[in-house]
């Protein structure tokens, strides 16, 4: 009993006896606590992004290379955007910055080409109390060109081949207006000599002579990335496309077989053969020289049998009465005619 009365005293004593002091010295160690974790100086490294332009409208930043350390004449590899920057500050400060950097990006604006040392902190986003001491790259050459305004003639960007027999001519293209006004720093428009359409299929066409529609690509030229069309200028431009058609004319005689119903007589004079007027491709006619050559070619007439019997007639059929089985035909040879242009020819039905 007395042991239990004496741990009941000693956690009177611990817990209850004399708050007064042992509140004071609680509120004591937390404005401690509190000022160590506010004032105690940290340090850090972190990435952030920078963007880096010109502090006018009509100027741009045409390159943002990276000075070396150890010869401050010899340029290195284009900024990539991010520097990495050496902080130092409060330590509840710093974790911030550890936990989102993204915060802290920076932007400098450049009125003209001139180095850029990337360690002066009022570059960058950051709260009041901490400091930028260091960067990497440290220094930058920032080059700086006014914007202006030129007219570029419009060339046609195409893929692909046309369909046979049709060849592509790219002199031929004629476009709705030649030329398009387009804006950027001096050096990269002196650096173009047109600006492309979107790229066009050729295999699309079906016609020798067509028109469409074409619009312009966001980047014009990847040698000039900074190069756009001008304010106000046409986001597309009308192009009639012209092709050439490798098609030759040639003409080939041919024999001329008659097609009589086996249930008539008929006897026939006078047109044994016919020059077809044909328009192919050289390898076409080749195919066709040879058929002929071989004896494979020949042409079909088909004979009127309502006809009265037993006096001559004398026929003069047209191109739609030539009959060329397709077999015996190159594909892709086009008949547009006979010579003579109007064959004739005489029969005589025979009485049944």
């Amino acid at each position: 009993m007395k042991q239990m009365q004496s741990a009941i005293g000693f956690l009177r004593a611990m817990f209850v006896n004399d708050l007064k002091n042992k509140g004071m010295a609680f509120l004591l160690a937390l404005l401690v606590w509190w000022f160590a974790f506010n004032h105690t100086i940290d340090t850090a490294m972190t990435d952030v992004e920078v963007r880096i332009m010109a502090d006018r409208e009509d100027r741009a930043v045409v390159e943002r290379r990276i000075v070396s350390a150890l010869d401050p004449r010899a340029l290195e590899t284009p900024f990539g955007g991010k520097v990495k920057l050496s902080i130092r500050g409060q330590v509840r400060l710093v974790n911030k910055i550890r936990d989102n950097p993204t915060a802290c990006a920076g932007e400098i604006r450049v009125a003209e080409t001139r180095e850029v040392a990337l360690g002066d902190t009022a570059f960058y986003n950051l709260p009041p109390g901490v400091e930028v001491t260091a960067a990497d790259p440290a220094v930058l050459l920032v080059t700086v060109e006014d914007l202006v305004v030129a007219e570029k003639r419009i060339e046609l960007a195409y893929g692909g081949k046309p369909p046979s027999p049709y060849r592509f001519l790219p002199n031929k293209v004629v476009y709705e207006f030649e030329t398009i006004p387009v804006r950027g720093p001096r050096s990269q428009v002196e650096r173009i000599e047109s600006v492309p359409t979107e790229v066009f299929d050729l295999q699309k066409l079906r016609e020798p002579s067509s028109k469409h529609k074409l619009r312009f690509p966001a980047q014009l030229s990847a040698d000039a990335p900074l190069v756009v069309l001008a304010p106000g200028a046409a986001t597309e431009v009308g192009v009639t496309i012209e092709l050439q058609d490798l098609r030759k004319r040639d003409t080939f005689v041919v024999p001329v077989h008659f097609v009589i119903p086996p249930e008539h007589k008929v006897v026939v004079a006078a047109l044994d053969k016919v020059g077809l007027v044909c328009v192919g491709t050289e390898e076409q006619f080749a195919e066709l020289r040879s058929r002929i050559h071989d004896g494979k070619m020949y042409a079909m007439y088909r004979v009127p049998t309502d006809r009265p019997p037993g006096v001559p007639h004398l026929v003069a059929p047209k191109l739609d009465d030539l009959i060329i089985p397709r077999e015996v035909m190159p594909a892709g040879i086009e008949i547009i005619g006979t010579d003579p242009s109007n064959p004739a020819y005489n029969f005589k039905r025979e009485e049944e």
